[in-house]
């Protein structure tokens, strides 16, 4: 399962990074210019780097559309954190109306308000006990297995399986049933 979870991940990065270079250069023989949508997003050591990198212009469209009206981070620290679950519920309703998509969307919206909470409280003891390096790895490892196992739900959902169905999949993957 950990095997055909890793494929799934590297397709669906050279898939959206194989269209991403087919509308630039399109767009280049239009007379457009149009920007990157991948930064390399499965390097990122942590969850809001990752959607900082992860298909930019949707993201782009997510923070202006969604998270700066709701207030972004500038209504205190609860108001930041409930809008980073509103911002990607919302990704998870535009990825699909199935409750795999907003369970998708929701987890994401955890990570990068957890992320936020462990950077403001832990995040430079950590680095000064571990040092720059292992931190990086252990940050990569961590946001590279949850991108693993959440992408994992939406390929099982565009696949057409129930939703208890992705569900025992990632706690199979996880060893947890």
């Amino acid at each position: 399962m950990w095997v055909a979870a890793y494929g799934w991940i590297v397709h669906f990065y050279l898939m959206g990074a194989g269209f991403a270079d087919i509308n630039i250069g399109m767009g280049a023989l239009l007379g457009y210019h149009v920007p990157e949508n991948l930064n390399r997003p499965l390097r990122r050591t942590n969850m809001l780097e990752f959607w900082r990198s992860w298909n930019m212009m949707v993201g782009e469209f997510l923070k202006n559309w969604v998270y700066i009206p709701l207030g972004g981070n500038r209504k205190g620290e609860a108001r930041t954190h409930l809008n980073y679950f509103a911002t990607m519920f919302a990704c998870g309703l535009w990825h699909g109306l199935n409750p795999t998509f907003v369970v998708w969307g929701l987890l994401h919206g955890a990570s990068l308000s957890v992320n936020r909470w462990w950077r403001a409280h832990f995040g430079e003891a950590v680095v000064k006990r571990l040092g720059e390096r292992p931190t990086r790895l252990l940050g990569w490892a961590i946001t590279f297995h949850f991108v693993v196992l959440t992408f994992t739900m939406l390929y099982s959902a565009s696949t057409g399986k129930s939703f208890e169905t992705c569900m025992a999949t990632v706690l199979r993957m996880l060893a947890l049933a």
